[in-house]
């Protein structure tokens, strides 16, 4: 199944390329346009994401330690000039760690990317590794603000 999701703003700026995408794919059987406010039975029900620049494909990957294929669109820099700094970006650096990258001109092979991420057996254990050593508080973050707060109130 494909579920095309797009984000509630691309639906506002750009309802028309979405729907000429809908009206162009809707006859075929495993293809599914998901416009529903929340993202959460859809990162329950996905194996894979295919996105740009959004965050929200670090979420699906953390979340679910599943793969995403990122599409290397221009990116929407607020500092032009980020490229200057020592430090790479998490959202460019950690792209290729929860999955993969394409040029825009290499669509055309999202199939055959997805097909080596879903088949490849070790994923998910570099992946866990990987959030085990960059997320801090890992299920347990709520416990440690509150913590925080009462050392601050005390």
């Amino acid at each position: 199944m494909v579920k095309l999701r797009p984000h509630p703003r691309t639906l506002q700026l750009e309802f028309k390329k979405v729907k000429k995408l809908v009206a162009e794919f809707s006859a075929e059987e495993h293809f599914q346009l998901d416009n529903s406010p929340g993202n959460f039975d859809s990162y329950l029900t996905t194996d894979l994401m295919v996105t740009d620049w959004s965050g929200t494909g670090f979420k699906f990957a953390f979340a679910r330690l599943r793969p995403v294929i990122f599409i290397n669109t221009p990116p929407k820099a607020r500092n032009p000039d980020y490229h200057l700094f020592e430090n790479v970006p998490a959202e460019i650096g950690w792209r290729k760690i929860v999955g993969g990258e394409l040029e825009e001109d290499q669509v055309r092979l999202i199939g055959v990317t997805a097909r080596s991420l879903l088949d490849d057996s070790a994923f998910r254990t570099r992946l866990e590794e990987f959030q085990n050593s960059r997320v801090f508080n890992l299920h347990r973050g709520g416990k440690a603000i509150a913590d925080t707060i009462m050392e601050l109130l005390i």
